[in-house]
């Protein structure tokens, strides 16, 4: 895997493959060819990326490369979700395991992922990063609950709109950036979280743009119907 994105980091993303790789024995013989499968057709790797910059400083040490591979594979459950959600029979180019094994299958499987990556969280010695990645995982699936309940609705606000998106992608973006952070044995304030959804206070989906900016570049609604747009990844 090559690109722009990892210049300099080239040694970080090999070891987090390699890594990766190495996940597949800890699964059950008949579940080890999906392993392969969602590992073989990767994206961006884009919150790798993050854990890896959030780590500056440090070359790719088992902790930083096992945090990137712990946030990686809550996104890979995620991806293994929605393409049952939305039907899907192919990702980057390839059969999904909604296609091949099925949506029972899927289902499960991405539970697997999830849960494997909450094993690899709870055998770190700070019991921080356990923390950090369960309250992302719950926080992505409950943004993908929401914006099931949300479809048709007209009357969504700007606000809800934003948490949303915020539960679906940002609190995973959020959550690699303070796993680089931690396991490179930064100060804890440089992995300090943002308020939790739903804040009343500094409340993380408050529009902070001006009224004409905002109406340009935001979107007013959630989608009403049909596939979830393709996802950052």
């Amino acid at each position: 895997m090559s690109s722009p994105l990892h210049l300099g980091l080239e040694p970080h993303f090999a070891a987090l493959e390699s890594f990766l790789a190495d996940q597949e024995a800890s699964f059950e013989p008949e579940v080890r060819p999906m392993v392969r499968e969602v590992l073989a057709h990767p994206g961006k790797r884009l919150r790798p990326l993050l854990a890896f910059g959030s780590g500056a400083g440090i070359g790719p040490s088992i902790d930083l490369v096992r945090g990137a591979a712990i946030v990686e594979l809550v996104h890979l459950a995620t991806l293994v979700h929605d393409d049952v959600l939305d039907g899907a029979d192919t990702r980057h180019g390839a059969d999904t395991p909604n296609h091949t094994h099925g949506a029972h299958a899927a289902v499960l499987f991405g539970d697997a992922l999830f849960a494997h990556a909450l094993v690899l969280a709870s055998e770190h010695t700070s019991s921080t990063l356990c923390s950090i990645v369960a309250r992302a995982s719950r926080d992505v699936c409950s943004g993908e609950v929401c914006q099931t309940f949300s479809r048709d609705n007209q009357a969504l606000s700007l606000a809800d709109y934003q948490r949303q998106i915020r539960m679906k992608t940002a609190v995973l973006f959020e959550a690699a950036c303070r796993v680089g952070a931690l396991v490179a044995g930064y100060p804890k304030s440089t992995s300090t979280p943002a308020p939790p959804s739903g804040s009343t206070s500094a409340s993380p989906t408050r529009c902070t743009m001006t009224s004409s900016t905002c109406c340009k570049t935001t979107p007013r609604r959630v989608r009403r119907s049909g596939p979830t747009p393709p996802a950052v990844n």
